[in-house]
């Protein structure tokens, strides 16, 4: 999970500073890149597993699954509020609703990204939110521990080199569960009209009846 999560970090952190930073998946070369105004930033090999789109109440998630070449998981997700609406609540109120399975502990801060452990029972997820205006959200997570922290460590130490993949033959390992099982969040109509996760630019949040 290291070079994935460590390239999708990069990238968080450029977002505020840079114009134009991008996440695209190349299903020719199966190459997980992230690029700012046509340069590469970093990149990844990966096989995309599953993908899934949902709309609603003025909210738009985009949801990927990705094996990487050691045979770890991830899901990134992309959350997009429409025209004139923002997110309502704080970003720990909103992993708590979106992840209601999980008791959720937020274990540092940095600029606009958030580092949040998950846990239920006998399994554990480790999250990356980042809060782009609170009109976007970003969510990467998975369950390699060592990836997550070693991550955090180097961000605090601001160590955002360029990150390249090994060039050596990959053998992805299918996963044991179904693709679709390894997306944890609970996006539903219900938690974001009764949770009232957004509201109109300027108001209040929006009250359904």
């Amino acid at each position: 999970m290291y070079t994935l999560t460590r390239s999708a970090i990069v990238l968080l952190l450029l977002f505020s500073a840079c114009n134009n930073p991008q996440i695209h998946y190349d299903d020719k070369r199966k190459i997980f890149q992230i690029t700012r105004d046509n340069d590469l930033i970093a990149k990844s090999r990966a096989k995309k597993l599953y993908e899934k789109r949902l709309r609603l109440a003025h909210i738009n998630i985009y949801q990927t699954v990705y094996v990487l070449e050691n045979g770890n998981i991830v899901t990134y997700e992309e959350v997009y509020t429409e025209p004139y609406y923002i997110f309502a609540r704080s970003i720990d109120m909103l992993v708590y609703t979106i992840f209601d399975d999980y008791q959720s502990k937020l274990l540092e801060r940095i600029g606009n990204i958030y580092f949040y452990t998950l846990k239920k029972k006998d399994k554990t997820l480790y999250l990356l939110v980042q809060n782009r205006n609170k009109k976007k959200l970003d969510l990467l997570y998975g369950t390699d521990k060592d990836g997550f922290e070693n991550l955090l460590h180097s961000i605090k130490k601001e160590d955002t080199g360029v990150i390249n993949s090994s060039k050596k033959k990959v053998q992805y390992k299918l996963p044991k569960l179904n693709a679709a099982d390894y997306i944890q969040s609970t996006w539903s109509y219900k938690n974001s009209i009764f949770s009232e996760l957004v509201k109109r630019e300027g108001g209040r949040a929006r009250v359904y009846k």
